[in-house]
């Protein structure tokens, strides 16, 4: 058959791959512990640094939630997560932490017991998962139901605190019922980064019940994180290689990457993200950042030097360059 021939035979192939590359997104590089596709509609909530106003939405779980049992209602998802593990920079949900099943990367914690700073960037972080609905203008109150994931210590911990009954006698707050009966909540969220802040944290009452048009968006949220990756998925993005038959692990060292988990450019965006702190390429980042600014300012002396003589030029003492050290004791503070 000649070539002709084959294309009229898949001709109509053609029409497909453009269709195909008109709807195809690109894959991200930085690992998420979410499936990559949302339900028709629902959209992930950015938290920008101003008061918010939310209500919770409550959904009916799944089978792999790892704490409320399947065909109940939940308000959220507490996880512990891995992040920014690997050369992609990927996340994990935690099988040892999550599920009291095997993890190669607690694995190597138990037996490397490595160094304070590496324990840091490996160690099992905790997050909690939302359906929220936003009421912070009409835009955000149109698109219903959201997905919101966020540091467990910014938000569920706060919430917790508000709920409890009174020392003095007062009831519980269930707040995260749907009704009127149920309670919104408002908080600020200042800054970004290091100096990322979450406070002013309040109950308020709603003028009404959660409409069914919201309710009605509500999905398990289970059905969309990756609950249980395997292990071999694990161990191959935190060592960079497949587990080898017949064990052999403990001689190998985890892989490291040098790419911003969170999409942006080393140096450029030192500080910028809510995840900075508690990155890998803290240090990295930071070390582009200071040849960034030492870069800038010689080439500003350069042009002071070009107008100034010899005889007037002044002599300044050099300045204390700072040292890993206390950039992390800094961070800390």
């Amino acid at each position: 058959m000649s070539f002709k021939d084959k294309i009229k035979k898949l001709k109509g192939q053609l029409k497909d791959r453009h269709d195909e590359e008109q709807t195809r997104k690109s894959p991200s590089r930085f690992g998420s512990i979410f499936k990559e596709k949302l339900p028709d509609g629902t959209k992930f909530w950015k938290c920008l640094p101003e008061q918010h106003e939310l209500d919770v939405v409550p959904f009916i779980v799944g089978k792999d939630h790892p704490h409320v049992a399947e065909g109940d209602l939940a308000y959220s998802i507490d996880l512990y997560v891995h992040r920014n593990i690997g050369p992609s920079n990927e996340s994990f949900i935690c099988p040892s932490w999550n599920f009291k099943q095997p993890c190669p990367i607690c694995e190597y914690i138990d037996d490397k017991k490595p160094p304070t700073e590496e324990w840091k960037q490996i160690a099992v972080k905790d997050r909690t998962v939302y359906l929220v609905w936003c009421h912070d203008d009409d835009k955000q109150e149109k698109l219903g139901v959201q997905v919101w994931e966020v540091a467990k210590f910014f938000m569920a911990d706060h919430l917790k605190e508000l709920s409890k009954a009174t020392p003095r006698g007062g009831g519980a707050v269930i707040w995260s019922v749907h009704t009127k009966a149920g309670k919104s909540i408002v908080f600020t969220r200042k800054g970004a980064g290091e100096y990322t802040k979450y406070f002013g944290h309040k109950f308020v009452d709603r003028k009404e019940d959660i409409p069914d048009w919201v309710l009605d968006q509500s999905f398990s949220l289970d059905t969309i994180i990756n609950m249980r990756p395997s292990y071999d998925e694990i161990h191959e993005a935190f060592y960079g290689q497949a587990k080898l038959d017949g064990g052999g692990s403990e001689e190998l060292k985890p892989a490291t990457g040098n790419d911003c988990p969170e999409g942006g450019e080393i140096g450029k965006d030192w500080k910028k993200f809510d995840e900075c702190p508690d990155c890998a390429l803290w240090d990295d980042c930071q070390d582009e950042a200071d040849k960034a600014v030492v870069g800038e300012s010689s080439d500003e002396s350069s042009e002071d030097d070009s107008k100034t003589s010899p005889e007037t030029s002044s002599s300044e003492p050099e300045k204390k360059k700072t040292t890993r050290r206390s950039r992390r004791s800094r961070r800390k503070k």
